[in-house]
């Protein structure tokens, strides 16, 4: 099997952490290969596994990585033959079926959590990733959560997808 990990609006913080330590610890029995796309430029100096291949990117705006998420990324999930594409920021826009979604950041979900940024411009970006999220949500195979409160949470309130395999970590 063939994991692509899509890292691209992966910068710093826990999201980053948890890439690092998915990397180190990864399981050399279960992935034949593992491709990750990333803006990072030291993800190289972690990755001791043969098998795991980095390939770096240059597109840190919003509207370069959708672009080359939509177009880019799906032309290379085919190439590489990736059976399964890793969201690490919880979405891409990869047109690819067997998607796997890691929910990092529990604010989009919680509408108490957004108001306090009005009327900053990241009161929008966060009802826009809301919209986004759902909708990845609700086509994904599956979805990695954090802790079991936001795994139930979301559930109750966002999943519609009864298919959907859900998992915390």
């Amino acid at each position: 099997m063939i994991l692509g990990i899509d890292a691209t609006s992966t910068f710093n913080g826990g999201a980053l952490i948890h890439l690092t330590q998915l990397l180190k610890n990864m399981n050399n029995s279960y992935f034949e290969k593992v491709i990750v796309w990333t803006n990072i430029n030291d993800l190289n100096k972690i990755t001791l596994n043969n098998n795991i291949k980095i390939i770096k990117i240059n597109k840190k705006k919003l509207l370069e990585r959708f672009y080359w998420q939509k177009f880019s990324l799906t032309k290379q999930l085919r190439r590489y033959k990736c059976d399964v594409l890793l969201c690490n920021s919880g979405y891409s826009f990869a047109n690819f079926k067997n998607k796997v979604l890691i929910i990092q950041n529990y604010i989009p979900f919680k509408l108490k959590f957004i108001f306090p940024y009005f009327p900053r411009f990241k009161f929008l970006k966060f009802l826009l990733l809301r919209k986004i999220l759902k909708k990845e949500i609700n086509s994904a195979k599956g979805i990695i959560f954090l802790n079991e409160n936001v795994k139930k949470d979301i559930k109750k309130r966002f999943i519609k997808n009864l298919k959907c395999k859900l998992k915390v970590i």
